[in-house]
């Protein structure tokens, strides 16, 4: 889904194209004469002296070749390396300055506040964050989201963070818009909400408005075109891990719970039985936020509690423990162990574990 940047040696093989097209009226003698040599050499009078004198230029063609590198490939590489090296000085500041760390995750969650945030964007949220050197987890990860929350909240474009980035140059500019629309897409779609913030972030940042919106246009074209895995549909329809997407722009932290909080939490049998029939008469299976109603378990919820939870709850509604039931309890016991299976194999796959 991302745009491949120019080839390098494209200048050196357009160079020797034209030579060998053109280069028969500019070194007709010089051509003539190596293709006599190498006729004399090697016997062929046919590909030598018919073919390469009189159709194509094997001088002109070297001539090209030479002239392409030197006048379009080598400033592309040098440009090229340049940005490069700057992005890398800018991510380094970036790295050792926690001030500018929390505005780029306030542009970014400016830009995002006109979608719900996903598991989608969480995973972007951390490949940010890797790219940028920063360590998962811990009180890091835990401000940077904590701006982003807070950047979710703003009205108005963040003028300041803009302010506060542009020092770092048009590369790190354009690498962070870059990012920015990686997570307006991860879930898939955008709406027109999501290309106007993200065209305002784009123009505080410096980027001129067509080429923001020719990025625009050439990811939404390669989406269109991009068949999503069952994962990444999973991920792009359940929210934040964290829940409520309000839960934490206000700067507060969620209280930790322990694994046992969750195998052992209070458990709503009707809920679950309600969203699994609902998804069975559609004829579909469980989506993520049902699959944890199902299983009662909040977004968050560690792994191995997961799975600890499933088993607990499908050894209680096990047929072979309801034997004492009525016929219609049996069978309800039945539906609801086959369902907290299927919650169980939705949750994992969504969270790229094992079951």
């Amino acid at each position: 889904m991302h745009n491949k940047a120019r080839k390098p040696y494209l200048g050196a093989a357009a160079g020797a194209a034209a030579g060998f097209i053109f280069g028969n009226f500019i070194f007709s003698t010089q051509s003539v004469q190596l293709a006599e040599a190498l006729s004399d050499r090697f016997g062929s009078t046919w590909f030598f002296t018919d073919l390469l004198a009189q159709s194509f230029s094997p001088v002109g063609a070297l001539a090209g070749l030479v002239i392409g590198f030197i006048l379009i490939d080598l400033p592309y590489i040098a440009l090229r390396q340049i940005q490069h090296d700057n992005l890398s000085a800018a991510l380094v500041k970036v790295r050792k300055d926690p001030q500018l760390q929390q505005q780029i995750f306030t542009l970014w969650g400016y830009a995002a506040a006109a979608a719900p945030l996903t598991l989608a964007h969480r995973e972007v949220f951390w490949q940010i964050l890797t790219r940028i050197g920063l360590p998962l987890g811990g009180t890091v990860e835990q401000y940077c989201e904590t701006a982003l929350r807070r950047g979710a909240k703003l009205l108005e474009p963040p003028a300041e963070a803009a302010a506060a980035l542009a020092p770092l140059g048009p590369p790190f500019a354009r690498w962070l818009c870059a990012r920015i629309l990686d997570a307006a897409l991860c879930d898939l779609e955008m709406n027109s909400a999501e290309e106007q913030r993200f065209l305002a972030v784009g123009k505080l940042l410096g980027i001129p408005a067509v080429d923001s919106a020719s990025m625009v246009q050439l990811r939404l074209s390669a989406a269109a075109e991009y068949r999503p895995s069952r994962h990444a549909v999973l991920s792009a329809a359940a929210p934040w891990d964290r829940g409520d997407a309000s839960s934490l722009q206000d700067g507060s932290e969620e209280p930790e719970s322990s694994a046992g909080d969750y195998i052992y939490a209070a458990f709503n049998e009707a809920a679950a039985f309600n969203a699994a029939v609902q998804a069975q008469a559609q004829g579909r299976d469980l989506t993520l936020a049902e699959a944890y109603l199902v299983l009662g378990l909040p977004f968050g919820a560690p792994a191995g509690a997961v799975k600890k939870r499933a088993r607990r709850l499908i050894f209680i509604y096990h047929p072979d423990h309801q034997a004492q039931k009525g016929a219609a309890e049996r069978e309800r016991a039945a539906f609801l162990t086959v369902q907290l299976q299927s919650a169980l194999a939705v949750i994992m796959e969504a969270l790229g574990a094992k079951v």
